[in-house]
């Protein structure tokens, strides 16, 4: 049967739980010295010593990911050192070296698996073998820590378990011989280690409990610099809409980045005059996560290195009555295999799907005056269609 489009005020009541904008803290205590992993649905912060860790270990199934903590001036050195050469490897001419370093961009490229240049089966610190299934290192690498050397072997990934062997470079040091396994660690992204204290350490949250990451990283720009900023959990994608004020931002059409540090750390910038932080006018940040909610945060104040305080001010967004324009320009029909056919005077531009919460469930940027559109199961479900008018309509479908 053809239905037309229901008016705005029936749907008022159903789609008035929009929220306004709640100011947060995090604090990463004086000279940065913290890392806080964020919990954006709960409120929820992680927070830790960012010198706690100096490798990281990827758990996921094919990962062999390797990330070591430069943040804060321990460094990693790839040498040309195999691992028949362990007991005479030292550190003459390390000096004109180039230290290598994590992606900032990309959680899966940590400073070991820098020289795989693109071969699939190359994970820069050991190579793949199709047959045994084994990823087996192929050099040595030289960690500076604090005032230390070390050298550092990772000897292969097998059967989940990544093997290594480090020593502090000198005589009569003791010689670590170490194991990770990552279904030790499968709740978390990374499986991480203290050379220091010779153990694994509980540095980061469940996946679930976290979507944003405060802390200092290496940036490139383009040599590496040491940056402070934020950087969004895999999975995460976030939209950054520029110069334009937070109460105008459209949901609509935005352009989402997957990578890591698209929120990054250029929203502000040191001002020699005053000797403090000013933040970028009318810039914002929408967030996408995993489920589809949307999220929408701004930056309100960073008190740099003293305290290392920041503050931003952040919403969920839900589908709202401000958005809707009330034509009543689209007819729809409901099929027996769940789908909805819609049916407009003017050409559609974007077609949006929300549960009755609110929650984004799809969006399909179209061009068409005809379009079937899928619903995941049987239900009550809220349309958004733009047309090429920028014209927004609302439908209320149920199944």
């Amino acid at each position: 049967m053809k239905q037309t489009i229901l008016s705005i005020l029936a749907l008022t009541s159903l789609l008035s739980n929009a929220q306004s904008f709640e100011e947060k803290e995090v604090e990463l205590k004086s000279g940065y010295s913290d890392e806080v992993f964020y919990d954006i649905t709960n409120d929820e912060t992680e927070d830790i010593a960012g010198k706690d860790w100096n490798l990281a270990f990827g758990t996921g199934g094919i990962s062999a990911t390797i990330r070591f903590n430069s943040s804060r001036g321990d460094k990693l050195y790839e040498t040309s050192f195999a691992d028949s050469d362990w007991a005479t490897v030292d550190t003459n001419g390390i000096s004109t070296w180039s230290p290598v370093y994590n992606s900032s961009s990309d959680w899966n490229k940590g400073a070991f698996n820098g020289a795989g240049n693109g071969n699939p089966t190359n994970f820069g610190w050991g190579a793949y073998d199709m047959a045994t299934h084994i990823v087996s290192g192929d050099k040595v690498y030289i960690a500076k820590i604090g005032d230390d050397f070390f050298k550092l072997f990772i000897e292969k990934l097998q059967s989940g378990s990544y093997h290594f062997q480090y020593e502090k470079i000198g005589t009569g040091n003791t010689l670590h011989q170490k194991t990770v396994q990552k279904t030790n660690h499968s709740d978390a992204f990374f499986a991480y280690y203290s050379i220091k204290d010779h153990e694994t350490k509980e540095i980061e949250p469940k996946k679930e409990e976290w979507q944003l990451w405060f802390g200092k990283y290496i940036e490139m720009i383009p040599t590496a610099y040491g940056v402070t900023g934020v950087r969004t959990k895999p999975g995460i994608k976030v939209a950054k809409v520029e110069n334009t004020p937070v109460n105008q931002v459209s949901y609509s059409g935005l352009d989402f980045d997957s990578t890591a540090n698209a929120i990054g750390y250029d929203w502000k910038s040191f001002n020699m005059g005053s000797f403090s932080y000013d933040l970028t006018e009318d810039l914002s940040y929408v967030l996408k996560l995993e489920n589809g909610d949307l999220y929408h945060l701004y930056f309100t104040a960073f008190e740099g290195s003293s305290t290392g305080k920041l503050k931003f001010k952040v919403k969920k967004h839900n589908v709202s009555v401000s958005e809707m324009d009330q034509k009543q320009t689209i007819q729809w029909f409901s099929t027996v295999n769940n789908q909805v056919i819609l049916d407009s005077e003017t050409t559609m531009t974007q077609a949006e799907i929300f549960d009755q919460t609110g929650r984004l469930i799809s969006q399909e940027q179209i061009q068409t005056n005809n379009i079937a559109l899928h619903l995941p199961k049987k239900g009550v479900y809220i349309l958004k269609i733009t047309n090429t008018n920028q014209a927004q309509h609302i439908i209320k479908v149920a199944l």
